[in-house]
Parts: C-alpha cells; structure tokens; sequence
C-alpha cells in the first residue's frame, strides 16, 4: 500500500522543475561539467543545464566509457 502511495505522489512531481532545480543546486555556472554521449539522455540533460543555468555555452565531454561493449564497436 506505501508502495502505490508513493507511485501516486510521484506522478504529482513536476520532473522538468525538479530536474531543473537539481541542476542549479548540484551545478556550479562558472565550469559545468557534462559527460555527454550524443544519445536523447544526454541531449535532454544538456538542454536542462542550459536552461537551468541561463548559459548557452559549455563544455560537454563526449564518454561513451559507460556503454557496454557491444554497442562501442
């Protein structure tokens, strides 16, 4: 019962606000740091840093080092 509780409340989030307010705590404007792969993940972080820090310029490393092998060759 907790489970479904805590399922409903969740749904309640408003995700891209909490997203963006994550960013802002966790995220210094001075020297962002993304660890980018090209994939829509990282594509969707990338534009929430923008918008959540108001910069347009940043530096996104490319690390697929995360990737499991098969999808690297």
């Amino acid at each position: 019962m907790e489970q479904i509780e805590a399922l409903k409340a969740y749904s309640k989030i408003n995700k891209h606000d909490a997203a963006i307010q994550r960013i802002r705590l966790f995220c210094s404007k001075e020297q962002p740091y993304l660890a980018f792969s090209g994939g829509k993940d990282s594509l969707a972080v990338k534009y929430l840093t923008i918008e959540s820090l108001g910069i347009g310029k940043f530096d996104a490393h490319f690390n697929t080092s995360l990737e499991p092998p098969e999808l690297k060759n």
